[in-house]
């Protein structure tokens, strides 16, 4: 029972730190009217500048600034830690047996 429990625990943190990947990296708008980027949170992002933009942790070049990107990568990584942290715990639970009727005896 308990198993299952840190098990399901452990699918919706990594869930969780999918879906926070898509919205902060990979999702993007435009607002022709103001002509502004957006990201999946609606953070306005704008082009990263020099030394950051020559990294792998700004893919298109654009960003929400330092602290967006600190945060981003602190919850990512927090919920992929608590998703190991959860399959660890699942894996040192107890497994309970199926009741078993002892009662009759041949």
């Amino acid at each position: 029972m308990k198993s299952n429990f840190f098990k399901t625990l452990a699918a919706a943190s990594g869930i969780a730190a999918l879906v926070h990947g898509i919205y902060a990296y990979f999702l993007r708008s435009f607002n022709p009217a103001i002509r502004q980027m957006f990201d999946g949170y609606d953070r306005q992002i704008s082009p990263a500048p020099f030394p950051f933009s020559l990294l792998y942790l700004v893919g298109d070049g654009a960003w929400p600034g330092f602290g967006w990107m600190v945060v981003d990568w602190v919850v990512f990584f927090g919920l992929i830690f608590l998703a190991m942290h959860f399959l660890g715990m699942a894996s040192s639970a107890p497994q309970t047996q199926p009741f078993k009727d002892n009662s009759r005896s041949a």
